[in-house]
């Protein structure tokens, strides 16, 4: 009987220790199996953020952008850019998964989205005024009144204070734009 249970505790020590093999290895697959899907969505995301950065801003090149880089500065910009939506609506949706990539690619990506909203931001607000601006000066014509010239005159220069923010916020964009996306390649390669 000592030989019956002294080969039944070897043999439930040998079972066991297997078990516990296999499941270390099986928690080690999971666990990178779990990595894997993390980074491949990590790199979706940057793909898609890197898609729709390229694409607003080559939408943004061919409609405003040569007339903003022509700008001097010295009258209102009076081109109207119309905005009406969340242009930047996959950044949005997907920002929390980017929380775990290299700083310095998440810095960069979250400063170029914060100068590209301050421009939509500040062209919406010289839509405002530029249009604000027509109805004070239609206002003056028809009414010659002091008031309503310096009215216009006071919006004219706040006009041209939002004219010259647009341009630098516009260089600001464009500058920070390169960077983002070099940062973006160099962690999809990373994540690759």
């Amino acid at each position: 009987m000592g030989s019956e249970l002294a080969s039944g505790l070897l043999g439930a020590l040998v079972g066991g220790l297997f078990t516990l093999w296999g499941t270390l290895i099986e928690g080690r697959r999971q666990k990178r199996a779990l990595e894997e899907e993390a980074r491949s969505k990590q790199r979706s995301v940057l793909i898609g953020i890197r898609t729709e950065i390229i694409t607003l801003i080559d939408l943004y090149k061919s409609r405003m952008s040569d007339s903003i880089d022509n700008y001097d500065g010295r009258e209102p910009f009076s081109n109207i850019f119309p905005l009406s939506q969340n242009y930047f609506s996959f950044y949005d949706t997907n920002s929390l998964a980017l929380a775990s990539i290299n700083e310095e690619a998440l810095k960069s990506i979250v400063m170029f989205y914060g100068s590209a909203k301050g421009l939509v931001d500040t062209y919406k607000m010289n839509n405002d005024v530029v249009d604000e601006l027509s109805k004070l000066q239609t206002i003056f014509h028809e009414t010659a009144m002091d008031i309503h010239k310096f009215n216009w005159e006071e919006t004219y220069r706040i006009a041209i204070d939002y004219g010259n923010s647009l341009k630098d916020i516009h260089n600001e964009v464009m500058s920070r734009v390169k960077i983002c996306l070099e940062n973006i390649e160099r962690e999809i390669l990373i994540l690759s």
